[in-house]
């Protein structure tokens, strides 16, 4: 079956999709959550970014010993889920 008639490999990549916490603050170990929540399990920070419309659904950032900055992939929810780079600076 050609890539565009499995509908499988769709179905496990939302299944496992998870949202990450944009909090530098919030406990390590507790920065992903499940992709339905609107708020942090750890902190309570909201999820949802600019108005309910960006995701973060990665941290891509390759020092974690450089505080100053984060860089995250996140998901545009207005454009069918496209994603993009989102870079934090504290």
């Amino acid at each position: 079956m050609n890539y565009f008639g499995d509908t499988s490999y769709f179905y496990c990549e939302q299944v496992n999709r998870m949202t990450y916490c944009i909090n530098p603050n919030c406990d390590k170990d507790k920065r992903i959550n499940p992709i339905n929540l609107t708020k942090c399990q750890s902190c309570e920070t909201a999820l949802l970014l600019y108005e309910g419309r960006f995701r973060i659904v990665e941290n891509i950032t390759k020092s974690p010993h450089n505080p100053a900055w984060e860089v995250f992939i996140v998901e545009d929810i207005e454009y069918n889920d496209t994603r993009r780079v989102l870079k934090t600076l504290s």
